[in-house]
């Protein structure tokens, strides 16, 4: 019997995964921006603010798989959506 308060691997790696997300995006947003406002690049900055975009989606990730409710799914996805019509912006 699968207990649904003990997360599997699948959850954990996916986890795992996440938050290396957010970490490569952190550095790569850190070093767009700052390197697009040295060199007064409008490209580097929006790219490293796509970057930022990203942890947000990752960080919803992290949020979904570290809740127990059925519902977090759902505000989740709707959560990813927004982040993705920002990114589109």
């Amino acid at each position: 019997m699968v207990n649904a308060l003990v997360p599997s691997d699948y959850q954990r790696r996916a986890v795992r995964l996440a938050w290396a997300t957010i970490a490569w995006n952190v550095g790569e947003a850190v070093v767009a921006i700052a390197a697009g406002t040295a060199a007064s690049s409008i490209a580097l900055v929006g790219f490293g603010l796509d970057s930022t975009v990203e942890v947000m989606s990752a960080v919803v990730i992290v949020w979904q798989f570290r809740g127990l409710a059925e519902d977090r799914e759902r505000r989740a996805l709707k959560l990813i959506a927004v982040s993705f019509f920002a990114l589109a912006a």
